[in-house]
């Protein structure tokens, strides 16, 4: 979700199209072209922003261990379809008063008609190289950057509005900065009042109440504000979305506090005391005989062998109990496919001089998939929430997950048991109110243009303004979700697992944070980007928490792909629309 007030998103064009009235019906027969081109684009764009942009929503509830990808993704499907749906529909117009003089492409239809899909093309490229190197950037300002290249090819400089394009440049400091500020000061107080104490359980429940219901505030007051008509909210005044959004916080913050505290007090009381009764044994009352032997058997039927400790080689029984010999295996009647799958992921690690290897070309394409898009690995990976070790995050990621720049300091940044329980279904809430907010905002940068094409073409002119079709804004939410699915893991790992270690409660205040900022942000006129709020509040967090664990390397590359992203749309456009005016 890229909410930004004076940056415009691409339902500019529907905006502008049926605003101006002076153009009449025309033949849009030879211009049939230009809609399919227009659905397969719109796909595409909107497949690159789930494979980037909905990082921004799961991937610190990923790398913080409360949800495995796989639930991420289920969660994130229904609710960005949810959120295309209900909340798309709405036109902005944000554009009249944004990056370009928009009259002058009055009586310019198939010009204009040309230039969007020169705008989508360069948007869509740019998010998907962006997804393939794992570097989180702004959606709609890859959009913005495309509508620039364009205008530019068509009119150079004349129309550009300057001042809003440095609003846009600020952006880059002010919403990392921002964001970041408001996720330190949350977490701070939290630490002040729950992490710090000696027994945090008590401080924690009794500060979860106000928890929820800032939660909740905040996200209900965010989707709300804008008036969504399909819900009926698009005449709601500013008082009256203040009483409901508090209102649904209050009355959530109650209901922790009569029904979900008593019950969470119990069972993690519980849970404390049967862990204390457990009886303790001193290592000087164990006796340990020096000539004991250790009777194996292998995983497949064979001789078994005394083993000595002493004795033993033990990196030949290592390589002895990783690899398996699937041909004897098969031999023998056990079952083949998970031994495959296991060999599979040993494949580049194993020795397999004296042994035989069964090739991972063998498994279905589905197993196939799993294996090497990581799936597998991160599901058997994840842990107790809060309680992932550097080792399991290492495993949970694919094998180019690069070494920590200091171990020792992520294994110090953990969460108390009793805490990752508390703050664990937070996050997934904060979460799962972004990815309904984000799937709302940002199908109108994937769909927008694909409108205005579908209404120009329905209505022979630009003269009608047409309500937005269910259908398309599902569209645009499939190819979200389909992106997702396909390419999401690798920004998730970059934003969840490879900037600094995140637990519950760091990645709850992060999500408040940056929903906190993004809110303040629109409603005041500041320009701002949520992919550049995620980021920034991961950044300060980590900065705050454990400075040696910031892995400084890759906070430096997604600073530049955010610099370079202006230019790099903007060119990729301008070509397109280059070659466009020439081969129309």
């Amino acid at each position: 979700m890229d909410i930004t007030t004076a940056v415009p998103d691409l339902s500019w064009a529907t905006s502008m199209l049926s605003g101006t009235g002076t153009v009449g019906p025309m033949d849009m027969t030879p211009y049939v072209w230009t809609l399919v081109v227009g659905f397969l684009i719109s796909f595409v764009l909107a497949f690159g922003l789930g494979a980037n942009d909905v990082a921004n929503s799961f991937a610190t509830s990923v790398g913080s261990r409360v949800l495995t990808l796989r639930t991420a993704c289920i969660l994130a499907s229904f609710f960005e379809t949810a959120g295309a749906v209900l909340l798309g529909a709405k036109v902005s117009d944000t554009i009249r008063k944004g990056i370009f003089d928009v009259s002058l492409y009055e009586g310019m239809t198939e010009t204009l008609i040309v230039g969007q899909i020169a705008a989508l093309g360069g948007a869509c490229i740019w998010l998907l190289v962006a997804t393939y190197f794992k570097l989180p950037v702004s959606g709609t300002h890859s959009i913005v950057g495309s509508m620039i290249g364009f205008h530019l090819v068509v009119f150079q400089t004349e129309g550009v509005n300057w001042s809003k394009f440095g609003l846009i440049i600020a952006s880059w400091f002010i919403s990392p900065l921002l964001s970041g500020l408001m996720s330190a000061i949350i977490f701070l107080l939290y630490k002040k009042f729950v992490l710090d104490k000696d027994e945090p359980l008590e401080p924690g429940l009794k500060v979860l109440p106000i928890c929820y219901t800032l939660v909740l505030l905040v996200n209900v007051f965010s989707i709300t504000f804008d008036g969504p008509e399909l819900l009926g909210m698009n005449n709601v005044p500013v008082w009256g979305t203040f009483i409901i959004s508090l209102g649904v916080g209050l009355i959530t913050g109650l209901i922790v506090w009569f029904l979900v505290v008593p019950r969470l007090r119990k069972n993690l009381q519980g849970a404390d005391s049967k862990f204390s009764a457990l009886p303790s044994v001193s290592l000087e009352d164990v006796k340990i005989e020096p000539d004991v032997t250790i009777e194996m058997k292998e995983s497949i039927p064979g001789k078994e062998e005394p083993l000595n400790p002493e004795k033993t080689d033990i990196a030949a029984l290592d390589e002895k109990l990783r690899v398996v010999d699937i041909e004897k295996a098969a031999a023998a009647n056990v079952e083949k496919e998970p031994m495959m799958i296991m060999n599979a992921e040993l494949d580049l690690s194993c020795d397999t001089n004296n042994t035989s290897l069964q090739s991972s070309q063998d498994l279905s394409f589905f197993q196939r998939f799993m294996l090497r898009t990581g799936w597998r690995k991160i599901e058997s990976a994840s842990t107790t929430p809060g309680s992932a070790t550097p080792d399991s995050l290492r495993s949970s990621t694919s094998s180019s997950t690069p070494p920590r720049r200091n171990l020792e300091a992520w294994k110090s940044v953990v969460d108390p048991p009793e805490v990752a329980k508390l703050c664990s279904p937070l996050q997934i809430l904060s979460a799962v109110f972004a990815s309904f907010a984000h799937g709302g905002n940002d199908v109108c940068n994937a769909v927008g243009p694909l409108v205005a094409l579908w209404s120009i073409y329905q209505s022979g002119g630009v003269g009608q303004k047409q309500s937005t079709p269910i259908w398309i804004l599902f569209y645009g939410g499939l190819g979200i979700t389909i992106g997702l699915w396909v390419l999401g893991r690798r920004v998730i790992e970059t934003v969840g697992d490879r900037l600094t270690p995140i637990t519950p409660s760091s990645g709850f205040t992060i999500e408040l944070g940056a929903a906190t900022t993004v809110l303040a942000a629109s409603k005041l006129g500041i320009p701002i980007s949520t992919t550049h709020c995620k980021v920034g509040s991961v950044f300060v967090i980590g900065l705050v928490r454990s400075r040696a664990s910031l892995e400084w390397k890759m906070f430096r590359n997604i600073f530049l792909a955010w610099i370079v992203t202006l230019p790099i749309t903007g060119g990729i456009s301008a070509i397109l629309m280059l070659i466009l005016q020439n081969v129309v």
